[in-house]
């Protein structure tokens, strides 16, 4: 994806590579995406992985608000923490 080359949706949309990859490791270090109108003027989208039996990511969760109506810092931890109990309950489940 990165060699053929990142879109721009907004002015604050991560097209850089190195910026990317630096994004990416904080996001593999916390276990939070942050993106700040990246994608569309206006919104804040916090996510977190949730994982499956084997710890292999299965799926997101994540939260979109306007900007002017949450702070990051205070979503973060109730998405990460639903993201947790959502792979708890996944891994929990018998098998189908």
């Amino acid at each position: 994806m990165i060699a053929a080359g990142l879109p721009r949706y907004t002015g604050r949309t991560i097209i850089a590579p190195g910026h990317l990859r630096r994004a990416l490791a904080e996001v593999r270090r916390t276990g939070l995406a942050h993106a700040y109108e990246e994608l569309t003027v206006g919104s804040l989208t916090v996510a977190a992985p949730i994982l499956g039996a084997d710890s292999a990511v299965v799926a997101a969760l994540d939260v979109v608000v306007h900007t002017t109506k949450a702070d990051a810092r205070k979503l973060g931890p109730a998405v990460r923490t639903s993201a947790i109990s959502i792979s708890r309950a996944l891994r929990a489940a018998p098998p189908s």
